[in-house]
């Protein structure tokens, strides 16, 4: 897994001046979900990717391009831009196949190539 995740995690994390124990606390996540999110030890699951992204005020599509090693500028493609607008206006539990579905195809993107 990508570092660009846990890493963009750490610097909004920071520049908003949590702790992980605060930003555990906001995302409704144990502290040690956050640390190994940080360290890169851990793909996240659906729910954590969306609490954290509420947490942080940021995108969820950001934090699955940033998840996919790729920087959040790099999503110039406009159906991809398109896509993750159209994934954001679900209802939640819509949101939540897709994602879940998103998921799944990044922790078995190896076996897909």
């Amino acid at each position: 897994m990508s570092n660009k995740l846990g890493e963009f995690i750490k610097q909004r994390r920071q520049t908003l001046g949590l702790s992980q124990r605060a930003l555990a606390k906001k995302a409704k996540v144990s502290h040690t979900a956050i640390n190994r999110l940080e360290a890169a030890e851990v793909t996240p699951e659906t729910e954590t990717i969306e609490a954290i992204a509420t947490a942080l005020g940021v995108r969820v599509s950001d934090l699955l391009s940033l998840l996919q090693g790729k920087s959040i500028q790099e999503d110039k493609d406009p159906l991809l831009s398109m896509l993750f607008s159209e994934i954001e206006r679900l209802s939640p539990p819509k949101k939540k196949m897709v994602l879940d579905l998103i998921s799944v195809l990044l922790k078995h993107e190896d076996a897909l190539s």
